[in-house]
């Protein structure tokens, strides 16, 4: 199973390359994105959910469209092409997107997922994050590819024994609470 839970579920369709990796969801991803990414009355994402509004940024910043777009996608929707490269960077890194990273990382950690497969520490995510939005180095490659391999790498050079266990349940100090306010301040408030 992929070590990139969250990730892959942050950059799902972003990248199709990891859901392939990804065969099927255990236990505890299925709980940690229920809780992690909520939805509302009528069962559409709740965008102020740290998690769900990273997607929408995600997706606004690959692609152009809305986070609406992908709840309602409409009989005719097709897999839209990726804007260019130069415009993804640009895009996320004038956005929410970092600190709504720090929002969804906070709530898997607040929920008892495990460091290195289900969340990832600021020390890895903002320097991978600062060395993709340095204008002055040329924009090679999309964002999603570009923090996989920055923040997977970093993470497995940061441990000495790179094997996790693979656990079906969790442990889940706050319960199955997903007010944001329980694990996440946003430092930046808008839609």
């Amino acid at each position: 199973m992929n070590r990139l839970t969250i990730l892959a579920l942050a950059f799902a369709s972003a990248n199709a390359a990891g859901l392939n990796k990804r065969q099927s969801l255990s236990d505890s991803d299925e709980y940690l994105s229920s809780v992690c990414r909520p939805t509302n009355d009528s069962g559409d994402p709740d965008w102020s959910a740290p998690c769900n509004a990273l997607v929408s940024v995600q997706y606004t910043c690959m692609y152009g469209i809305s986070g609406d777009t992908l709840v309602h996608p409409g009989d005719d929707y097709e897999e839209p092409s990726e804007l260019p490269i130069e415009a993804q960077r640009v895009c996320f890194c004038e956005s929410e997107f970092r600190d709504q990273m720090a929002g969804c990382m906070d709530c898997m950690k607040a929920h008892g997922g495990v460091e290195g497969t289900d969340w990832f520490s600021s020390s890895l995510i903002d320097p991978a994050v600062a060395e993709y939005c340095n204008a002055s180095a040329p924009a090679t490659e999309g964002f999603a590819n570009y923090i996989f391999e920055k923040v997977e790498g970093g993470y497995e050079d940061s441990t000495t024994d790179s094997a996790t266990s693979e656990s079906t349940t969790i442990s889940d100090p706050i319960g199955n609470k997903t007010d944001v306010s329980l694990y996440f301040t946003p430092s930046v408030t808008g839609t």
